[in-house]
C-alpha cells in the first residue's frame, strides 16, 4: 500500500485514485482532514458563475484635464510649503544630532581624562608598592645576613671554646699521665719501656 502523503499528491495532480485508495487516505489522521477540505473547495470553484462587469460612464469619473493658473499656484505653494517644512524638520534634526554629537564628544573626552587620571594613580599607586617591596627585600636580605653573621659568630665562639675545653681536658689528663708515670716506682718505668 502507498503511503498517505503519496496518495493525496496524486490525488492533488489530478491523477484518479482507487476506492480502496481513497479510503485509505479518508482514514488518514493527518491527510483525511485535507482531503475533506480541499473537496469541498474544488466543488466551490466548480459552482462559481462568471459575471459580467457592469457598464458606466467612465469619463464622468476623471476630472477634467484643464487646470486654471489659482490651481497651479496652489499645488506650487502646497509643494512649497511641505519642502519647507521637510527643510525645517531636517534642519532641527541636524540640530538634534549636532548637540547628541557634542554631548557625546564631551562625555568622551571626560571618560578619557578620567582614564588618563586612573592610569596614573595606578601607576603611582604601582611605583609605590614596588619601592615597599624593594625596601622589604632589602630588610629581609640585610635581616639575613646580621641573622647568618651572628650564627656564624656564635659557632665560632662555640668552636672556640670547645675546642678551648677539650685543650683544658687535653692537659689535664697528659698532666695526670705525668703524675702518675712520676709516682711510679722505678722497676715499673723499665718494664714499661722493655716491652
Amino acid at each position: 500500500m502507498a503511503s498517505a502523503e503519496i496518495l493525496f499528491a496524486k490525488w492533488l495532480d489530478g491523477i484518479a485514485l482507487s476506492d480502496d485508495e481513497l479510503k485509505q487516505l479518508r482514514l488518514d489522521a493527518d491527510f483525511g482532514p485535507m482531503l475533506a477540505e480541499a473537496q469541498v473547495w474544488q466543488s466551490r470553484a466548480q459552482n462559481t458563475l462568471d459575471e459580467e462587469v457592469p457598464t458606466w460612464d467612465r469619463e464622468s469619473t476623471y476630472v477634467g484635464t484643464k487646470r486654471t493658473a489659482s490651481r497651479w499656484y496652489a499645488i506650487a505653494a502646497s509643494v512649497a510649503v511641505i519642502t519647507l517644512a521637510s527643510c525645517v524638520f531636517m534642519w532641527s534634526q541636524n540640530q538634534q544630532l549636532t548637540e547628541q554629537m557634542a554631548s557625546q564628544q564631551q562625555l568622551v573626552q571626560q571618560q578619557q581624562q578620567q582614564i588618563t587620571t586612573l592610569l596614573g594613580r595606578l601607576d603611582n599607586q604601582q611605583s609605590s608598592q614596588n619601592s615597599k617591596l624593594l625596601d622589604a627585600v632589602e630588610h629581609v636580605l640585610t635581616t639575613s645576613r646580621d641573622e647568618r653573621r651572628e650564627d656564624m659568630n656564635a659557632l665560632l665562639q662555640l668552636w672556640k671554646t670547645q675546642r678551648a675545653q677539650d685543650q683544658a681536658l687535653l692537659r689535664l689528663q697528659l698532666n695526670d699521665i705525668a703524675e702518675q708515670v712520676e709516682h711510679l716506682p722505678q722497676t715499673n718505668v723499665a718494664k714499661l719501656e722493655d716491652r
